[in-house]
């Protein structure tokens, strides 16, 4: 139970919101406009990389799942954020807590009874924690919404284009179609479905391929050769067949645990 019901868990009951807007999203927006992020995504990973693991062209020491953690988050805001709010550094702190946060203070309220939990939600640190970062997510993202919805009507007044955004805030909006909705829980609830499911399949691979370094050379040429005939398109992500096997084949081997889920069965036995 991640109690969706009290304040500071709503991410949870996203999932599962009656507009259905977040597998809207992905499936028809995300999936449509595939073809422009890749480049955006390159050039933002290019950048993310040296604000991460720095300048040094001597070996260094680093922990490579935060780092990894870092970089995945910053490259998910790319595509959810846009370039308003990609590099806002208060963004990544709370996109890359709320969901660690959450999941343990979920797991925490589980242990005391159902009657007190709303209770203790409002005077537990930890659920505290929850809320501020879904406040500070709110305190981030409500002005850039209203920004945009400010130059939309604006436009719309003028008899001009209507400006569009490619990103799932714009998505998002798209396809909520004047609903009511959250914008900052639809947010927190794309990081924490992405960027943690995604930084441990990109943290597995990278351990799989220490242990296998004689993959590593055919990878790096398979990239190479993809990039240098097709650029960053689509197809080209489809053609990378040898990093595809290596990804699942990672996944496979070391498949993530981000949520560990407790399953009981009851029987009669005579």
């Amino acid at each position: 139970d991640f109690h969706a019901h009290l304040p500071g868990f709503e991410a949870f009951a996203f999932l599962d919101h009656p507009t259905q807007i977040l597998p809207i999203v992905l499936r028809k927006q995300l999936t449509k406009y595939l073809n422009t992020v890749t480049e955006p995504l390159s050039s933002e990973a290019s950048f993310a990389t040296h604000h991460i693991f720095g300048e040094s062209p001597g070996w260094q020491k680093t922990l490579a799942y935060d780092s990894l953690l870092d970089l995945i988050a910053r490259l998910s805001s790319r595509v959810f954020l846009g370039d308003e709010i990609c590099r806002n550094e208060d963004w990544f702190k709370v996109t890359k807590n709320y969901t660690v946060i959450s999941f343990a203070s979920a797991a925490k309220l589980n242990v005391a009874p159902a009657p007190l939990r709303p209770l203790m939600n409002w005077f537990d640190p930890s659920c505290k924690e929850v809320r501020a970062n879904l406040n500070q997510a709110r305190r981030i993202i409500s002005p850039v919404i209203e920004k945009r919805r400010q130059l939309k009507a604006k436009a719309m007044a003028a008899g001009q284009p209507v400006p569009t955004f490619n990103d799932a805030i714009d998505w998002a909006e798209t396809e909520c179609q004047g609903k009511p909705y959250d914008a900052a829980v639809f947010q927190l609830t794309l990081s924490f479905v992405a960027i943690h499911t995604s930084t441990d399949l990109l943290y597995n691979t990278m351990m799989y391929l220490v242990k296998k370094p004689e993959f590593i050379n055919a990878l790096r040429q398979e990239i190479i050769g993809v990039l240098r005939a097709e650029g960053w398109k689509k197809t080209a992500l489809y053609n990378m067949k040898l990093v595809d096997s290596a990804l699942k084949e990672a996944q496979r081997l070391l498949p993530g645990d981000v949520c560990k889920f407790t399953y009981s069965g009851n029987w009669n036995h005579k």
